[in-house]
């Protein structure tokens, strides 16, 4: 996609909230949209608070069809997660129907927000640094509209669940495998949770540290260093 192909783009962001949105975000995203009406975008807002978050994003789904049918893009941004709005400019613009950025997680060792499809950390990876094997987690997340139709023509319109060890964007990455979707993540395009600036260069000092103490648990597969102990267990 080229920079011209962005005008009269339609983007529909969804922010599924638990609680009341903080002026920090409210910032972020008016930052965001500034950056969308500079290059043409057009866009609109969807939020919905106090729901689990499986019912919240296929509630926010539902509104863009009913509200915004004609949308290109669904971009999801929780509300506790901010970066370069200029971010999600350049994931545009490779074209991907499925692409994300990169956070860390808010707690220590601060592993990068990143699973393989069988649900484990990622500590490290030896390949293409925009990486089409791993997905993120929905905090930032942008989806065309064909995978959304792709998905409710061939599986279901309930595009995300809660497996018995999982979650809910992965299982929705998970059955867009199934579907032939390519996935990417862009490490190159980094975000951070509000109140906690910690970032991939921070989390990459102290790597080797956070191998040594997972021990036996880290495998490599396919250029990705995993851990093999379920993410909630190191979590």
């Amino acid at each position: 996609m080229k920079v011209e192909d962005l005008k009269g783009l339609k983007i529909a962001i969804c922010v599924p909230s638990r609680y009341e949105t903080t002026m920090n975000f409210c910032s972020f995203l008016l930052h965001t949209t500034k950056t969308f009406d500079a290059y043409g975008i057009k866009w609109d807002y969807f939020n919905v608070q106090r729901l689990p978050t499986h019912r919240a994003r296929n509630w926010l789904v539902d509104e863009v069809y009913k509200k915004m049918p004609d949308f290109d893009y669904i971009l999801f941004i929780d509300d506790d997660t901010y970066g370069d709005p200029t971010s999600y400019i350049r994931m545009l613009l490779t074209g991907e129907e499925m692409i994300s950025g990169v956070y860390c997680y808010k707690r220590p060792p601060f592993m990068p927000v990143v699973r393989d499809y069988n649900m484990k950390m990622v500590i490290d990876w030896k390949v293409d640094s925009n990486n089409p094997l791993i997905p993120a987690f929905g905090g930032l997340m942008l989806v065309h509209k064909n995978v959304f139709d792709l998905h409710k023509r061939e599986l279901t319109n309930r595009f995300f669940e809660y497996p018995r060890d999982g979650s809910e964007d992965v299982y929705f990455w998970n059955n867009c495998v199934k579907l032939g979707v390519k996935a990417k993540v862009m490490v190159t395009e980094q975000f951070k949770h509000w109140g906690v600036e910690v970032d991939l260069g921070m989390y990459a000092n102290q790597m080797n540290n956070v191998k040594e103490q997972l021990g036996d648990s880290v495998e490599w597969h396919d250029g990705v260093c995993i851990s093999k102990v379920s993410f909630r267990g190191v979590e």
